[in-house]
């Protein structure tokens, strides 16, 4: 049969924190919260005090679920010069005195403070009423500045220390926060293929493309397919441009001539901007001089 916890965090909305413009109610819940989900990690059964509730109705709540530990979460408040966490049982020795001291032993050496200790005080309602014995925690004084920002930023650090050493007491493994682990990446299909273009010259008359397109696939054995040319050997082409990744088929071929490559054959012009005419090209082209292309 699992262990029972139950959790009476503080309502005190009134209870002002001396820094971050909250209050003892609104850390309490968060750390009651974050303790709940650290003792149900660890396969204990838990009840967590509504709101609202009255001490009455908690023990009564605390008895009906058969809670083997009434858990009282508070902070502290004093003369606004006293830090450290404080523990309060029914008497000592007693099984609530030791539940305490395991919580003292984890919670103690987080809060900042050094006044710190284990008393007894049957006079809280909370701590002589409930059948199970109660573990009163004071976690930290809210009435400094120190101490209020070290509970506001580390509510589920406390509330993960209660929930240890209360396993402790319960002789329950606690089990801890798993660390965030990050998905490991998906190894990548190797699906995509580099492939080069070939592109020898550029023509004005489709003629002398066409018979260039043959002496290629003469030299390389190469074969046509639908218009392209596939290399087949690196001879086959005097400029290799790497063409980015595309369709399997992207090879040399016929291109329709650029402007500024129209009226020969060769791929650089020479100085002076003159180019050499191809064989079956219309006349030499100067286009900057002449105003033309070819």
């Amino acid at each position: 049969m699992s262990k029972k916890v139950y959790i009476s965090p503080s309502d005190q909305v009134s209870n002002a924190y001396a820094w971050g413009n909250t209050n003892e109610h609104a850390q309490c819940q968060k750390i009651a919260e974050a303790e709940a989900e650290a003792l149900r990690r660890s396969g204990v059964e838990v009840k967590v005090a509504a709101f609202g509730s009255t001490m009455a109705q908690r023990c009564a709540q605390s008895d009906a679920f058969k809670a083997d530990i009434h858990n009282c979460v508070h902070t502290n408040a004093c003369n606004r010069q006293v830090m450290g966490t404080r523990l309060f049982c029914y008497a000592i020795p007693g099984k609530g005195y030791d539940a305490c001291k395991a919580v003292f032993n984890e919670l103690a050496p987080l809060s900042p403070g050094t006044s710190e200790n284990i008393q007894k005080n049957p006079n809280l309602y909370e701590v002589r009423t409930p059948a199970a014995p109660t573990v009163y925690c004071e976690c930290e004084f809210h009435d400094t500045a120190e101490g209020a920002k070290w509970i506001v930023e580390h509510t589920t650090e406390i509330g993960e220390a209660i929930a240890k050493g209360l396993c402790k007491y319960l002789g329950v493994t606690f089990v801890p926060a798993k660390a965030e682990e990050k998905p490991a990446e998906k190894p990548k299909a190797d699906t995509e293929q580099v492939l080069y273009r070939v592109q020898v010259g550029a023509f004005a008359v489709r003629a002398n493309a066409d018979r260039m397109l043959e002496k290629l696939k003469a030299a390389a054995g190469g074969h046509r397919q639908g218009g392209v040319l596939r290399r087949r050997a690196s001879a086959a082409g005097r400029a290799v441009q790497g063409a980015g990744r595309g369709d399997a088929t992207a090879g040399g071929g016929v291109y329709p001539a650029a402007p500024e490559w129209r009226g020969g054959g060769m791929r650089h012009p020479r100085p002076g901007g003159r180019r050499r005419a191809g064989r079956g090209d219309r006349g030499t082209v100067n286009a900057d001089a002449a105003g033309q292309s070819g």
